[in-house]
């Protein structure tokens, strides 16, 4: 375990962004914090083009930024040499491709001093670095909530892992992050963060969320487009069949499939109408309408195959 000198560590898991890195970066270590109170911590996770370049750049100017490199690909990997590392009794994750608000360390430091949390995560907005089509929504692209305070959140709800602080020596109880889930290279997959908030949930830690505690997370490219919104809504409900978040006997599998065509239907009615008006496109008709389906056929495809696929 590293020495505790900081009192917090923010921990970027990177791969192959170098061209947004730096962005991060900038924003991680302008901050209204002291730079003794938090350091940044750049966990490269294979990176084959100029990721520790960019980050050798910033550590002739900046004594607390830290760099890692990880050959194990997969970003649960990355994570838990990114904890395993800090030097700080508390780590808070930052995705590589966004850029923190200038008081997000000294507002993670207050949560920490004035608060007895364990867990606690913020808000995502979108950055549109690369442009934004007419039908795009800033919802489609922010985990923003209605919260206007300090909220445990229960259920379904859960914090972000590219904006969620925790305590080292949770971590290190938990045994980390899933390496059975989660981002692998380019390979699209979710849920690590989501398995490990509901294994601390089982034992009454609660998850806060801070809707003061803001990151602007950058919309790439191929999120502009309607099929990756179909590739992510099935890759979570594939992930939710491999962390065992939903049951796969027969029974309710045949409900989820009944719930998706029910769904579908519901949906087709309500939103259809919706293209007669205007601000409302046919990209938006195709989410309202299809995307949660996308889901339950992710759940159904994944339950089905563990099933009866090796058997073919």
């Amino acid at each position: 375990m590293s020495k505790t000198t900081t009192k917090i560590t923010a921990i970027v898991c990177t791969y192959n962004r170098a061209d947004l890195l730096g962005e991060c970066l900038k924003a991680l270590l302008f901050q209204t914090a002291s730079p003794e109170d938090y350091e940044v911590l750049v966990v490269d996770n294979n990176s084959t083009d100029f990721t520790k370049n960019v980050v050798e750049e910033f550590k002739e100017q900046f004594s607390n930024l830290r760099y890692l490199f990880e050959p194990v690909q997969g970003l649960s990997q990355a994570r838990n040499t990114g904890w395993k590392n800090a030097q700080s009794d508390w780590v808070i994750y930052v995705d590589d491709d966004a850029k923190a608000q200038r008081n997000f360390i000294e507002r993670a430091v207050w949560l920490i001093e004035e608060h007895g949390f364990e867990v606690f995560g913020g808000v995502y907005l979108p950055w549109y670095h690369y442009g934004r089509p007419r039908w795009y929504r800033d919802q489609y692209a922010s985990n923003k909530k209605k919260y206007t305070d300090l909220t445990p959140l229960k259920g379904d709800h859960t914090l972000a892992g590219g904006v969620m602080a925790v305590k080292r020596s949770v971590l290190e109880n938990y045994g980390g992050y899933s390496t059975e889930l989660g981002m692998k290279g380019d390979t699209v997959a979710y849920g690590e963060e989501v398995e490990l908030q509901f294994r601390m949930r089982r034992d009454g830690i609660q998850t806060i969320y801070d809707p003061e505690l803001i990151i602007y997370h950058v919309v790439a490219p191929y999120k502009l487009n309607v099929a990756w919104f179909f590739k992510s809504a099935f890759a979570g409900g594939r992930d939710r069949v491999i962390s065992k978040k939903v049951k796969t006997d027969s029974f309710t599998l045949f409900l989820v499939a009944l719930v998706a065509l029910g769904m579908m239907f519901v949906n087709l009615v309500r939103y259809t109408p919706r293209l007669l008006g205007k601000n409302y496109f046919i990209e938006n008709w195709m989410l309202d309408v299809f995307r949660k389906v996308a889901k339950r056929v992710g759940i159904l495809y994944t339950a089905l195959l563990d099933k009866y696929g090796e058997k073919n």
